[in-house]
């Protein structure tokens, strides 16, 4: 044994404790988030459903998927340009007040991308049970003539 783990051994499994403990708790919000969106992806499917009925084909579910998707992506690439900006500002010192407004904006298009990803996720479970109510996993396509 040396001096220093003589010295500080016995921090080194308080330390990890500390360390563990706080990475469980950190699960159990990511958890807890996670257990939030899968009820919001229910609730977007639910709401989807009243409107349309389930994909007749994986072409009709591809191309739904696909345009959430392509919405989710918009949003994405807002958030990088305000971030973006954003950073610019920060390095330019600018006031509080500018900085602010682009923060604001970077808040305003995550939720928007949060919203769009939970419809995506909706979508694809909403081909997952096409599938499934059609009785076949490519959703009633068949190769038959």
């Amino acid at each position: 044994m040396n001096v220093l783990e003589a010295i500080f051994g016995e921090m080194l499994p308080k330390d990890q404790a500390i360390k563990e403990e706080a990475e469980q708790e950190r699960k159990e919000q990511v958890d807890a988030i996670k257990q939030k969106i899968y009820e919001l992806t229910e609730t977007e499917l639910k709401a989807a459903n009243e409107k349309f009925p389930l994909f007749a084909s994986s072409h009709e579910a591809y191309a739904v998927i696909f345009e959430e998707f392509d919405e989710a992506r918009e949003e994405l690439e807002m958030v990088e340009y305000s971030l973006d900006k954003f950073w610019t500002e920060v390095k330019e010192n600018e006031s509080p007040e500018v900085k602010n407004k682009r923060l604001t904006r970077i808040y305003e298009n995550a939720v928007k991308l949060a919203v769009e990803a939970i419809q995506t996720a909706a979508m694809a479970r909403k081909g997952i049970l096409s599938s499934y109510q059609k009785g076949d996993p490519a959703h009633g396509e068949t190769t038959e003539n």
